[in-house]
């Protein structure tokens, strides 16, 4: 058997598959923000592989008091965890948001307070839980980080004496100084 193979065909044929192997691998801006949100509605950790942007970045250096464990993906993540735990429970593992963590409720005045722990029991952070009709307020130093996971686009908000911001999967940060 003799084959005839022409040029132009092979030529035609490699741009062809160039052209389809750059739209597989290409993403816009807009997709990955409309994934990113389905990811996050779906209650599904965001992978750290991402690209850290440059409002991450503001969020880490803005606000260090929060850093590392209350990026608001996680507290929504929790928070939607959280409302689902029975009253009475006292302590719960790799609650989600805090993979690999423990989360110890203790009595508290004016709300509980909830201890993460790492898995060698040593507390790393503490922060008071006040359950809310459409989430949660976690009461963390002086600041307050609110978070509505009822709705269709679960968004948080913090406020502290020396800045705030609004998040949202959908629009993203939100940053207010003072």
């Amino acid at each position: 058997m003799d084959f005839d193979i022409d040029p132009q065909a092979v030529i035609f044929g490699a741009i062809v598959l160039a052209i389809a192997v750059a739209a597989l691998f290409s993403r816009d801006e807009k997709r990955e923000k409309r994934d990113r949100a389905a990811r996050v509605r779906a209650g599904h950790a965001v992978s750290l592989r991402e690209p850290v942007r440059k409002d991450e970045k503001d969020f880490r250096r803005l606000f260090p008091e929060l850093q590392p464990y209350f990026h608001p993906e996680k507290a929504i993540l929790f928070v939607r965890e959280a409302r689902r735990i029975k009253p009475g429970i006292t302590t719960w593992r790799f609650p989600a948001g805090f993979n690999n963590w423990r989360v110890v409720v203790k009595p508290g005045n004016p709300h509980p307070l909830y201890e993460l722990r790492n898995i060698a029991g040593r507390t790393t952070a503490v922060f008071g839980y006040e359950a809310q009709g459409n989430g949660a307020i976690l009461h963390i130093g002086e600041g307050e980080l609110t978070v509505d996971v009822v709705d269709h686009n679960p968004h948080a908000s913090y406020d502290h004496p020396t800045g705030a911001f609004r998040w949202s999967a959908k629009r993203g940060w939100t940053f207010e100084r003072e």
